[in-house]
């Protein structure tokens, strides 16, 4: 493979042409090693106060699919938890059952110590179970809410003016 470079002053634009028989892997590699040194060169200014940052076109879209991926993640999540949280609520449910049904086996003598007290350990774990499933539900909502910025309740973008919140 031969690399050959003319310049010419006359040129509105920098232009890279690859000639060749054949796209074999050796060509594709070439034009992908060109295609990353020019995207990489895409670069934008941003200033922080009085400092200039460059920041290069495919970082911001990395951190965009980024972004969107966290996003998409976070959903799926949550999704998830509606139905965790809905098992939990009936497991909830159907241990306090069996909780309040041993107490009256046990009273009248069908059942002994160890049988209600496993009924009564399993209708706690039941209970904590759906409460930890509860925290996990409203959590990932938070975070979805906090991540995106907007209120799904109400329909609308959470913003907030600062300089009101600080002059209190």
């Amino acid at each position: 493979m031969k690399i050959k470079v003319e310049i010419d002053e006359s040129a509105a634009e920098d232009e890279v042409i690859i000639r060749c028989r054949g796209l074999t892997k050796q060509v594709a590699a070439v034009q992908r090693a060109v295609r990353d040194v020019t995207n990489a060169s895409e670069k934008i200014l941003l200033y922080k106060g009085n400092t200039e940052y460059y920041v290069t076109l495919s970082k911001i879209r990395q951190e965009e699919i980024s972004f969107n991926q966290d996003i998409f993640l976070l959903v799926e999540n949550f999704n998830n938890q509606a139905a965790q949280l809905e098992i939990a609520q009936e497991a909830d449910v159907i241990a306090e059952k069996r909780y309040k049904t041993s107490i009256e086996t046990f009273m009248i003598g069908k059942i002994n110590i160890l049988d209600l007290n496993d009924a009564q350990q399993s209708k706690d774990e039941a209970k904590q179970k759906h409460i930890q499933e509860l925290y996990d539900y409203w959590n990932y909502y938070y975070n979805i809410r906090s991540v995106t910025l907007y209120d799904f309740i109400n329909d609308q973008t959470l913003d907030a003016e600062f300089e009101k919140i600080v002059r209190r």
